[in-house]
């Protein structure tokens, strides 16, 4: 389960590059971001190791920094968005 939550960086930039998916791919890293929180408590409340929840957490930080990375790509498309309408008009 936790293993699906990663995916290569270069995969990650160019998915979340296009406008139209913007939205799909907000969703599912935050749904990701959700998961693997999630996992850090359970893991946590379980007694995992020290070693495996700090994987955890670090799986979980990299997927709040594609939560954050999503929304900026997204702010980004819309500006350039908003300066080829300007042009236009």
């Amino acid at each position: 389960r936790l293993s699906s939550l990663g995916m290569s960086d270069n995969t990650f930039v160019n998915e979340i590059s296009d406008a139209e998916n913007n939205n799909k791919w907000r969703k599912k890293n935050e749904k990701r971001y959700g998961d693997a929180c999630e996992a850090v408590v359970m893991a946590q409340e379980e007694g995992k190791p020290a070693e495996e929840i700090n994987h955890l957490t670090n799986t979980a930080a990299d997927q709040k920094f594609k939560v954050w990375l999503t929304a900026f790509v997204a702010e980004n498309a819309s500006d350039k968005r908003d300066a080829i309408m300007k042009k236009d008009l």
